[in-house]
């Protein structure tokens, strides 16, 4: 009899566990997809390469060359990446997952992640990206110019699948990306900076000596809501 009780105890006990399971993998998958549908823009997704780029110490064009190869978002490519890391799996094994058929969630799955900690670590990508974004629209054009010369090419960084983003995803990601560029440019005004990227009343700041610091907006409409 005792037996029996331990029995449905335990039983209690792990039915108990699964929605929790199963809630942490659904808010994790809610952050993911917010990673891809910031990159649905190409403007917001210079940022987003920029975050998983530097998260993970990848080359931000080798990034693009790989997401290219395996056909992925960028939710999809944080969430092989995040495995890699934790799991210390090879992005050549995970790669290889892919291309037999399988979805990063399949993935993450059968390698038993824990999907908290996956939430936890998608909000902090969603908050570099927003971070990225900022200074992104916020620095002076030379500057964005050097660094998209020498760091990277958006022209190269565009997939359909990019696309496949829900319409009140795309609108969500649309109010993050309008907030954080009404913020760039109220930066640019307390800077004293004008859309084109040039100090106004330079000459009274050269005059009193003291530094001027330039930054400038992009020209980019943005998400659409």
């Amino acid at each position: 009899m005792r037996y029996a009780v331990r029995c449905i105890a335990i039983l209690l006990v792990l039915a108990a566990a699964v929605p929790a399971f199963s809630d942490d993998q659904k808010n994790a998958e809610k952050q993911i997809a917010k990673i891809k549908a910031m990159a649905w823009d190409q403007t917001a997704r210079e940022a987003v390469n920029k975050s998983v780029a530097d998260t993970y110490k990848l080359d931000r064009n080798q990034l693009i060359q790989a997401r290219r190869l395996l056909n992925l978002d960028y939710g999809s490519m944080f969430l092989l990446e995040n495995i890699s890391a934790t799991n210390g799996v090879s992005m050549d094994e995970l790669g290889a997952e892919i291309k037999n058929g399988k979805t990063a969630v399949q993935i993450a799955n059968d390698r038993k992640v824990d999907w908290k900690k996956v939430q936890n670590d998608a909000k902090k990508m969603n908050s570099l990206i927003e971070k990225n974004l900022f200074d992104q629209l916020s620095r002076p054009k030379f500057t964005k110019a050097a660094d998209t010369a020498e760091h990277y090419d958006p022209a190269t960084d565009g997939l359909a699948v990019d696309n496949n983003v829900p319409p009140d995803q795309i609108s969500a990601a649309g109010d993050t990306f309008n907030r954080i560029k009404n913020m760039a440019g109220d930066a640019r005004k307390t800077n004293r900076i004008d859309d084109a990227g040039e100090l106004t009343a330079g000459r009274d700041q050269i005059r009193e000596g003291s530094p001027g610091v330039a930054n400038s907006s992009s020209n980019s409409s943005g998400l659409p809501k």
